[in-house]
């Protein structure tokens, strides 16, 4: 509402009470002439702030981009139009360059990621090469055990066997056992367990403890097959085993003199050979050959 409006209400109100204001003792006919030149002034700013009001408000100025006026409402509004318009560029202008900046943050991430793969790969590569290469000084330094023969000889008891030993490479065995399994003539298998350690040298040959087959039957055997595992460690503290295979008759063992059995000859190459031997030993009627 306008100034000259509110003035306009206001003084009629205040003259609107004062004259319908009950007096409690009416004052003498002073007191009334001062009422109505109370009256007639309240009437008079009434007049003055209607003519106020009924005069043609001055055009607005305008607001001029570099000029400010502070009293000009047409002004205020450009004012506040620039800043609204200020603000929602800033705010473009910082979503843009939030959005570079996140696809910059992808593209640094994405890069790192594929730096991580291409460094674990080497590192990969390297730790398989660096175990290679240890798994090569191992294979060069350690302990290789092989069984070089087998000998044999009768027993009050049985039979006893000493089996030889080679270490041809570069570092000790160690802990090594020997442990026969024996095949009497009917096909079944009998273990000797090992009763002693050895540490073998490096490039040289050693005679294992003996192993005792304490089987009376076993002195009238005519053949017999053995199979020799030898059990050892390397200075890497790995476990290693050997094998090998040896055979003989012993219709020749004694009780004071070593005889030697033949190496590499399986069970069945072994008795195909005794059976050949003893058919060659009969003529055709099954009776012994003339000689």
């Amino acid at each position: 509402m306008p100034r000259g409006y509110r003035c306009i209400i206001l003084a009629a109100f205040g003259w609107l009470i004062l004259a319908a204001a009950p007096g409690k003792d009416r004052q003498p006919q002073s007191d009334n002439a001062s009422a109505s030149r109370e009256a007639q002034s309240g009437l008079d700013k009434i007049a003055a702030a209607i003519k106020e009001a009924n005069k043609s408000p001055q055009p607005d100025p305008g607001c001029d981009p570099d000029k400010e006026d502070r009293h000009s409402d047409l002004c205020a509004q450009w004012k506040a139009a620039d800043a609204a318009r200020d603000s929602f560029w800033a705010g473009v202008t910082g979503l843009v360059i939030g959005g570079f900046t996140l696809l910059a943050a992808g593209f640094a991430a994405w890069y790192a990621r594929q730096a991580w793969k291409e460094t674990k790969r080497g590192a990969d590569a390297a730790e398989l090469a660096v175990e290679a290469a240890r798994l090569i000084g191992e294979a060069q330094t350690r302990a290789y055990l092989s069984v070089i023969s087998l000998k044999g000889e009768r027993s009050k008891r049985g039979l006893v066997f000493s089996a030889e030993v080679q270490n041809s490479g570069q570092s000790p065995a160690l802990s090594a056992q020997v442990m026969l399994d024996i095949v009497d003539p009917d096909g079944n298998e009998l273990r000797v367990l090992p009763e002693q350690e050895h540490q073998i040298a490096a490039q040289s040959t050693d005679d294992m403890a003996y192993c005792y087959f304490n089987r009376v039957e076993a002195r009238e055997w005519t053949g017999i097959v053995v199979r020799v595992t030898v059990a050892y460690a390397d200075v890497f503290e790995r476990l290693h085993k050997v094998r090998a295979t040896f055979a003989g008759t012993l219709d020749h063992w004694t009780e004071t003199e070593w005889s030697e059995l033949t190496k590499g000859v399986h069970v069945a190459s072994y008795l195909r050979a005794e059976r050949d031997s003893e058919s060659t030993a009969n003529d055709g009627d099954g009776q012994p050959a003339k000689g």
